[in-house]
């Protein structure tokens, strides 16, 4: 299902930190905001610090308060893939995908803006997005 989410272009499962990652100059140039925290997105259950750090993010972002969260998940094959959501104001959600370390990706890196924020399993998926350039 990520990969097909990915390839969509329209909503994203996922992400992690950005140190030495495939993160775009924007990713790596942004305004820094508070920050919920990092975890990586696994087929088990989320340890309680990891489902902390989203509640924390899905609470802020319906508040409509500014904060990010960086998440990794895994494509099909295994590959990670790191995501920086961000949340800008009310129903103004900010995400950068580096899946450049997924074979498979046909996109590797992406800056989306999106209008909503949605649990999948144990990571985040957005939705009715538009690409940045």
């Amino acid at each position: 299902m990520l990969a097909l989410v990915l390839l969509a272009g329209c909503g994203s499962k996922g992400g992690g930190g950005g140190g030495g990652s495939g993160l775009s100059d924007s990713a790596e140039g942004r305004r820094r905001m508070p920050s919920c925290g990092t975890y990586n997105a696994g087929d088990g259950e989320l340890a309680p610090a990891d489902r902390a750090v989203r509640d924390c993010f899905l609470a802020a972002f319906g508040a409509g308060e500014q904060k990010e969260v960086t998440i990794t998940a895994t494509s099909i094959e295994g590959d990670p893939i790191t995501t920086i959501y961000r949340v800008l104001g009310p129903d103004d959600l900010e995400l950068f995908v580096d899946a450049s370390t997924d074979k498979f990706a046909a996109v590797k890196t992406y800056h989306q803006r999106c209008r909503t924020l949605a649990e999948d399993g144990n990571g985040l998926t957005a939705g009715a997005c538009s690409t940045v350039s």
